[in-house]
C-alpha cells in the first residue's frame, strides 16, 4: 500500500470514527433519531421553516443591537457578523451589530435529546454562542419560569482587561440557569467548561449536551464526553434552539469600536447543527427483520453510523464501495455490491463482480461529478476530511480549515492554498 493510500485509509478511518462518536451511545433499547425542524447542514440557504432571525421579544444587549442583515448562509455555513452600526442607526445606546438565530419549534423535555453544533467563534469582543431557552410568557402556574441550557459561549477578544476572559476564549464555557421563578425553585446558575487547546476562534470545534433528564445534562467536546450537571431547577420545560453573536457588559466595546478586523474575522461560522431524540430500537424486532440485516448491522457486527457520503465509503474501503446506504442518519452503513463492505465477503469471493460494477457504475454515474467530488485537474483528491484536525494529522499545524467540510468536495487548506498542492 503506498503512502498516499494509507493517509486516505486512516483518513477514512478518522472519519467513520467521528461520525460514529459524533453522539453518545444510546442506552440499551433506544436509537437515536434526527430531529429535522432543529438541524440544518446549512447547504441550501437560509431555512425560514426552521429558522427565524429575530426575536419578538429580544432586540439584543446594548450596545449590540440583533439585526437581520447580520445573518447569512454560504459556502455551507451559517454565519452571523458582528460590526459597528452605521451613524445614523446609533441612537439610544445603541452602537454595534449582532445577531439572532431561533428555531421555530421545541426540543421536547421528554425526548431525551442530543443537541450539537460545528461552529468557530469570531475574534471581536463580541460573544459567539450555542444555546437553549424557553418562553416563559407560554408557561403557566410553576412553568411559568425562565430555564436556559448554554452549551457553549465565548468571546473572540479580551476588552474587557480581566485575566479570567483569556481563559474563557480557550474554551467551552457550559452553563445551565433557573430565574424569574414562580413557586420558589432555586434561582441559581451551574455549569462547567473543556479546554479547547487553542483560541475557540481559531478552528471549528463541535459542541454538544446530552439533555439527558430535567435533572442531568451530560456535555461533549469534539465527540468526547467532558463533565455532567445537575440544573438548579429541573429542566422539565421545552426550550427553542438559539445561535447569538451579542454583546456582554464585563467585555465592553474597546477604543475605535473594535471592528477593524476582517468580515471573516468578525463572523461566527456555524457548519451545521444536529439534535437528536432517543426514540424505541426496533431494529431486532420481527417487524423490522427484513430491514434490520441491512439497514442496522450485519451477522459479523458490522459499524453502524459510517458515512455521510458514496465518496466518504470509497476512501475506506476503495472502488468496490457502491453506496453509502442510509446517508445522514445513524444507520448509515457502506455497501459493496449488495452486502455491506465491513463483512468482508465482498473483496474475497466476489471481488471480480464487485470491481465490473463498481468501475462500470463509476464510470457513467460519476463522470459529470468527477472533476468537482473526484480530483481536481492537478490530481489533488476531493472528500479529503471531515474536521480540521484530521488535516492538522495529514499536514502539521500549517493546515488551518476543513474547507466543503462533511460534504463529497471537502479539502484541506493551508492557510488561503489547498495542502495538497504545497
Amino acid at each position: 500500500m503506498n503512502f498516499k493510500k494509507s493517509i486516505l485509509l486512516c483518513l477514512g478511518l478518522l472519519a467513520t470514527s467521528e461520525l460514529i462518536m459524533a453522539k453518545p451511545a444510546a442506552p440499551s433499547g433506544k436509537a437515536w433519531q434526527l430531529i429535522p425542524e432543529l438541524s440544518d447542514e446549512f447547504n441550501s440557504g437560509f431555512d425560514s421553516t426552521k429558522w427565524a432571525k429575530n426575536s419578538p421579544t429580544w432586540s439584543g444587549r446594548k450596545p449590540g443591537l440583533f439585526k437581520k442583515s447580520a445573518v447569512t448562509v454560504a459556502g455551507g455555513n451559517l454565519r452571523i457578523t458582528a460590526d459597528v452600526l452605521p451613524a445614523n442607526e446609533q441612537v439610544n445606546g445603541w452602537s454595534h451589530q449582532g445577531g439572532l438565530v431561533r428555531s421555530l419549534k421545541t426540543a421536547s423535555a421528554s425526548d431525551s435529546a442530543y443537541f450539537e453544533a460545528r461552529m468557530k467563534a469570531n475574534k471581536t469582543f463580541m460573544s459567539s454562542t450555542f444555546w437553549l431557552i424557553n418562553n416563559r410568557g407560554a408557561g403557566s402556574g410553576c412553568d411559568k419560569r425562565v430555564t436556559e441550557l448554554d452549551i457553549t459561549e465565548t468571546v473572540g477578544a479580551n476588552s474587557g482587561g480581566k485575566s479570567w476572559i483569556n481563559n474563557t476564549m480557550r474554551k467551552m464555557n457550559s452553563n445551565t440557569h433557573s430565574r424569574n421563578v414562580s413557586c420558589g425553585e432555586t434561582v441559581a446558575a451551574k455549569g462547567g467548561g473543556a479546554d479547547l487547546g487553542e483560541l475557540a476562534s481559531a478552528n471549528y470545534h463541535t459542541y454538544g449536551a446530552w439533555w439527558k433528564s430535567p435533572t442531568e445534562v451530560i456535555f461533549y467536546l469534539d465527540g468526547v464526553e467532558q463533565f455532567t450537571v445537575k440544573p438548579p431547577a429541573d429542566f422539565s420545560i421545552d426550550m427553542y434552539l438559539r445561535m447569538v453573536v451579542e454583546t456582554y457588559d464585563w467585555n465592553p466595546p474597546p477604543s475605535g469600536g473594535g471592528m477593524g478586523a476582517s468580515f471573516n474575522d468578525r463572523t461566527t461560522y456555524y457548519d451545521w447543527v444536529r439534535s437528536y431524540r432517543l426514540v424505541d430500537d426496533n431494529s431486532n424486532s420481527s417487524s423490522s427483520s427484513s430491514s434490520s440485516s441491512s439497514s442496522s448491522s450485519s451477522s459479523s457486527g458490522a459499524l453502524i453510523d459510517q458515512c455521510n457520503t458514496t465518496s466518504q465509503c470509497k476512501t475506506t474501503y476503495g472502488n468496490q464501495a457502491t453506496d453509502c446506504k442510509n446517508s445522514q442518519s445513524n444507520t448509515s452503513i457502506c455497501m459493496c455490491g449488495s452486502q455491506a463492505c465491513d463483512t468482508g465477503s465482498s473483496s474475497s469471493s466476489s471481488s471480480s463482480s464487485s470491481t465490473t460494477s463498481s468501475s462500470s457504475s463509476s464510470s457513467s454515474s460519476s463522470t459529470s461529478s468527477s472533476s468537482s467530488s473526484s480530483s481536481s485537474s492537478s490530481g489533488a483528491i476531493i472528500d479529503q476530511c471531515n474536521t480540521t484536525s484530521q488535516c492538522k494529522t495529514t499536514y502539521g499545524n500549517q493546515a488551518n480549515d476543513c474547507k466543503n467540510s462533511r460534504s463529497n468536495s471537502s479539502v484541506c487548506m493551508c492557510g488561503s492554498t489547498r495542502c495538497d498542492s504545497l
